[in-house]
């Protein structure tokens, strides 16, 4: 798993056993849901966020909290998906500092 944005240790991870388009994997302590950036006729439509089998769900703060980050950082998290999905790169880790 590839660390992509760290929020408080709220984590957005890269995971090679989550390929679908601009999935991610979201971890808070214990508990952990994926998320995937949703496109419709190539423009942005919403993130889902969904649970993960067999492991605690993230509660809704942090759901929420996992929105608003992709969202403000959409750029980043799409080509940091590239990047770590079809070019195998490294990718670097965005600490979070701002309050969201």
């Amino acid at each position: 798993m590839q660390e992509i944005f760290n929020y408080f240790d709220l984590k957005i991870v890269l995971d090679a056993n989550f390929f679908k388009p601009f999935e991610f994997v979201c971890v808070f302590g214990e508990t952990k849901s994926s998320a995937q950036i949703v496109f419709q006729k190539k423009l942005f439509n919403e993130i889902i966020i969904a649970p993960i089998s067999s492991v605690q769900p993230l509660d809704e703060e942090d759901t929420i909290a996992i929105k608003k980050i992709l969202e403000q950082n959409l750029q980043m998290a799409i080509s940091k998906w590239i990047d770590f999905h079809l070019y195998k790169a490294e990718v670097e880790t965005q600490l979070l500092t701002k309050r969201i």
